[in-house]
């Protein structure tokens, strides 16, 4: 969407959709990183989040996508699996001995 070597433009203005902020464009992203030291005394500019906040959300979100994944993977009759094959294979097994 941008032309030539333009990277400025509709998607990287105004405010941030997934946290309401504004973006904050940079001309020289390498000269940035140098003069920040790697970032390391950036100084946050344009939100409200402190690093204890992101932290906090960082742990909430973390304990979710948990909660998730170990409702996903939980045992089945003690068995741990990643696929139906030894369900299937079980009630093939049962099937051939009721007939």
């Amino acid at each position: 969407m941008s032309k030539g070597n333009e990277a400025k433009g509709s998607w990287n203005e105004g405010k941030r959709p997934e946290m309401g902020e504004e973006w904050l464009y940079i001309n020289n992203p390498l000269e940035h990183v140098q003069k920040t030291n790697g970032l390391v005394d950036e100084k946050a500019k344009g939100t409200e989040r402190t690093e204890q906040s992101v932290q906090k959300d960082n742990k909430s979100l973390s304990a979710e996508r948990k909660s998730k994944v170990d409702k996903a993977t939980e045992p089945k009759n003690g068995v741990m699996s990643w696929s139906v094959y030894e369900d299937s294979l079980e009630a093939k097994s049962k099937q051939h001995k009721n007939n």
